[in-house]
């Protein structure tokens, strides 16, 4: 069963929403892929289909 319309942009709203916060609150240098993705909800493997590195993020 396919994603409904909209399931990507809103995953990928949720994965930088996530980072934003921990860049904010530990730095860039400071917060893991896991750590974003573990705050998002999301498994870390996932990262790779939405950005290509955490700097692209």
């Amino acid at each position: 069963m396919p994603y409904p319309a909209g399931h990507r942009p809103a995953v990928k709203k949720n994965i930088v929403d996530s980072a934003r916060k921990l860049f904010n609150r530990h730095g860039f240098e400071n917060v893991s892929i896991h750590q974003i993705m573990a705050r998002a909800g999301l498994t870390h493997g996932g990262f790779c289909s939405y950005f290509k590195s955490k700097s692209a993020l």
